[in-house]
């Protein structure tokens, strides 16, 4: 049972935020990472 993967379908089509922040994502996590904001979106 561990190797089963749970699917869902995308009702509400969520995948496009998460595909839409994603170039975004390692700047957030390095500004998190540290303590300082440094993007202004």
């Amino acid at each position: 049972m561990k190797n089963r993967k749970l699917i869902m379908k995308d009702t509400y089509n969520l995948q496009r935020f998460v595909d839409a922040q994603q170039p975004l994502f390692q700047q957030v996590l390095t500004e998190l990472e540290a303590g300082q904001k440094r993007l202004c979106l």
